[in-house]
């Protein structure tokens, strides 16, 4: 087999990777936007039900620090990788040096009032770490979960009675006329999914 029959073969193997990361990459957005058609409001939740809330993080104290870059956060991600060449016309990988996660529970506003959103080890983020700096050969690369961030959270809810929740991350009073204070619940979502915008 000649070398013209080699880059061809390299050249279809790449058409045909491309054309199903596309695939993929579409389906996920479809997914994505029929989750997102099915959102709900906080104030409209019912117990037990399997909901997606959209909103805005608010951390809690103390939150979680991003390894790298070093943001306030409650959840985040981080790897050190570096590209390695196999030698065979382009053909490599990344390789991973380091790998840490970690969650924490914060609280997702909307327009209607204040949810507790549950992290756990089984929480599936759905964002992909972007780089953030070098490490000598090896890339930093981190995804965080920082305060004001705009999220889907997918979870089953739950309403908890007399249940008190922090205050807001400034750590300011209680506000007269307040809904989500002055209700005699609190909604806890167990947070399956999550996935920033």
């Amino acid at each position: 087999m000649g070398d013209g029959w080699v880059a061809l073969l390299a050249w279809g193997l790449t058409c045909v990777g491309w054309v199903g990361a596309t695939i993929f990459a579409g389906r996920d957005a479809r997914r994505r936007e029929a989750i997102l058609r099915g959102r709900r409001l906080i104030r409209d939740v019912h117990d037990g039900e399997k909901v997606a809330l959209v909103g805005r993080v608010i951390l809690l104290r103390p939150a979680l620090r991003a390894p790298f870059s070093a943001r306030d956060g409650a959840s985040f991600r981080g790897v050190q990788s570096q590209y390695i060449d196999s030698g065979g016309g382009g053909m490599g990988g990344n390789a991973e040096r380091g790998h840490t996660e970690a969650h924490s529970d914060f609280e997702l506003a909307d327009k209607t009032g204040r949810a507790r959103v549950t992290m756990s080890a089984g929480t599936v983020v759905e964002d992909k770490p972007v780089k953030v700096g070098n490490d000598g050969e090896w890339g930093c690369f981190e995804w965080a979960l920082t305060e004001g961030t705009r999220v889907c959270v997918v979870g089953v809810a739950r309403w908890e009675h007399g249940a008190a929740f922090d205050g807001p991350s400034s750590g300011a009073p209680p506000t007269v006329g307040d809904p989500f204070r002055d209700a005699p619940r609190c909604l806890r979502i167990e947070a399956a999914r999550l996935f920033s915008f």
